[in-house]
C-alpha cells in the first residue's frame, strides 16, 4: 500500500500473475519447443493485460504440482471479442538460452538426448522427392538445415551460419534424417 498526496491508502498496481497448467508431459513438450524454448508464450485468458504491461508466468506440470515463474512483457494480445481465444503473447524477460536452461534442468528428458553426432565436414543432400512444396517442413530450424543442405553445406557451416545451440541444430540434421528428408553423403 502506498500514501497519496490526499492521505488516502491505496493499493500499488500489481504485475498480473498469469498460469499455464499443462494437462500431460505430450502438451508440456509440444508447447515447449513451439514457443517457450524461443523466449516466449501464448496464455490463454479471459481478461488480456494491455500491451506492453509487465506480467508473471507461472508454468505448472506434472502429478507433484511442479512450477516455475518467469517475469516477461506482453507484446500481442486477443481480446475476447475476437474470433480466436482470448490471450496475450507473452516475451520472457531472460534470454531464450537462459529459459531453455530453466526448463531442461527441472524436467528430465525435455530435450531429446541424443543429437547427430557426425563430423563438422559431414555434407547432406535433401532426398530428392521426399519433400513437396504442398508439404511443406513446420519447424523453421528444420526448414533451415534442408535449405543450406540444398546449397551444399557441411554441418560445421550450417552451425556457423544458423544462430541456434549446436546440439539444436544437430538435433534437427538427426530429425531430418530420420524422416528420410537429408541423406548423407
Amino acid at each position: 500500500m502506498t500514501r497519496s498526496d490526499s492521505g488516502r491508502l491505496e493499493e500499488k498496481e500489481r504485475t498480473p500473475l498469469l498460469c499455464v497448467a499443462f494437462e500431460n508431459e505430450a502438451a508440456l513438450r509440444a508447447a515447449y519447443r513451439a514457443d517457450m524454448a524461443r523466449g516466449g508464450v501464448f496464455v490463454a485468458t479471459p481478461d488480456p493485460p494491455e500491451l506492453h504491461r509487465a506480467v508473471e508466468v507461472e508454468f505448472q506440470w506434472g502429478e507433484a504440482h511442479e512450477s516455475l515463474r518467469l517475469q516477461g512483457d506482453v507484446v500481442g494480445r486477443q481480446l475476447p471479442d475476437g474470433p480466436d481465444e482470448p490471450g496475450v503473447a507473452v516475451a520472457f524477460r531472460l534470454p531464450a538460452s537462459e529459459v531453455r536452461g530453466l526448463f531442461e534442468s527441472r524436467i528430465p528428458g525435455l530435450v531429446d538426448p541424443a543429437p547427430f553426432l557426425g563430423s563438422l565436414d559431414s555434407v547432406f543432400r535433401v532426398v530428392a522427392g521426399a519433400l513437396s512444396a504442398s508439404d511443406p517442413v513446420a519447424d523453421p530450424l528444420e526448414a533451415s538445415v534442408l535449405d543450406l543442405a540444398d546449397s551444399g553445406l557441411s554441418l560445421g557451416r550450417m552451425l556457423a551460419v544458423i544462430p541456434e545451440p549446436e546440439d539444436r541444430v544437430r538435433r534437427s540434421v538427426a530429425s531430418l534424417l530420420e524422416k528420410g528428408l537429408l541423406q548423407a553423403v
